[in-house]
């Protein structure tokens, strides 16, 4: 599945979707499948915001724009954990690795993704073997 970045209120939305089918019968696995998020996705995002609506999230917006409450606070009494208030994903620029990638996989043929990552290891590169396959499954 292609990473995509989801705001939280889709997220919300996602989630709920998914207890409206876990309710129906179905399990986790094709409930997740058919939103389009994996397994580990779907429980992280509970585990983040489980439990809670689209109240306490917009409470939490707008206590944070009042500026009144510190953040501690506001985090305290939304019930809310400080770390998932002040993630931000960091967007990754994987274009030069990709070409990187494309040019050792097409001069080196029949090699597989762990020699690859030695190659790229040769020329410098600091890449772990699982985003090396990752992308190679990709391209």
């Amino acid at each position: 599945m292609a990473r995509t970045r989801h705001s939280d209120e889709d997220i919300l939305k996602l989630l709920r979707e998914i207890e409206l089918k876990l309710t129906a019968g179905d399990d986790v696995a094709s409930a997740c499948r058919s939103v389009g998020i994996s397994d580990a996705t779907y429980y992280n995002w509970r585990k983040r915001f489980g439990g809670m609506g689209r109240s306490p999230l917009s409470e939490m917006k707008s206590l944070e724009k009042e500026d009144a409450t510190s953040a501690r606070r506001t985090c305290r009494v939304i019930g809310l954990t400080r770390s998932s208030l002040q993630y931000r994903p960091v967007p990754r620029d994987d274009d030069a690795l990709r070409l990187a990638l494309i040019r050792l996989a097409k001069q080196y043929g029949r090699y597989g993704y762990r020699k690859i990552t030695e190659l790229l290891h040769v020329e410098g590169w600091r890449v772990n073997h699982k985003k090396v396959e990752r992308l190679l499954r990709e391209d």
